[in-house]
């Protein structure tokens, strides 16, 4: 197994039903995208990019929540560990191998069930903190980030507005 140095975690997100890890990597900023495909019924993919690419450099998919986490974890370690030109199926798979066997070793059995349909759970929280991703809970609903910031756009146009409109009455 190779090493890749010069490597820095920056941030794990933990959400409902998303999972984000960005980190750099020689100057690199990779992003590992977890997500559930509300199109297509028990699709979960995880995906591996890199910012200076606008595609997804890796794909694979899992059927439930506590695969796609253990997946999510063994992209992150084939990233950290192989050179992009050494990903392949069985790199990946020793990968994802190596995460489940060493999360059931030292994880209690009543902290092994995964949420159907949602990562925040003791079940993703003790495999992220084992392979020391400390993922981020706090705030992190996509859905309530998408109607504050609605609720911020809001604010801001009738700041813009009550501005404008003073403005207005100056000039009369």
């Amino acid at each position: 197994m190779t090493t890749i140095m010069n490597n820095k975690t920056l941030i794990t997100l933990v959400a409902q039903r998303e999972i984000l890890t960005k980190f750099n990597i020689d100057n690199d900023e990779f992003s590992i995208f977890t997500i559930f495909d509300p199109y297509i019924k028990n699709e979960f993919k995880s995906l591996i990019k890199i910012a200076s690419k606008n595609r997804a450099l890796w794909t694979v998919k899992a059927t439930n929540t506590s695969d796609a986490a253990i997946n999510h974890i063994a992209l992150v370690n084939m990233v950290h560990t192989h050179s992009i030109f050494r990903w392949n199926d069985k790199v990946f798979a020793e990968q994802q191998h190596s995460v489940r066997t060493k999360f059931l070793e030292k994880t209690p059995a009543n902290q092994r069930c995964a949420k159907k349909n949602s990562y925040v759970s003791s079940f993703t929280r003790s495999l992220f903190e084992l392979h020391c991703l400390n993922p981020s809970y706090d705030g992190v609903n996509w859905d309530s980030v998408q109607r504050n910031v609605k609720y911020v756009i809001s604010i801001t146009l009738l700041g813009l507005l009550y501005v404008l409109c003073s403005n207005i009455r100056v000039l009369i």
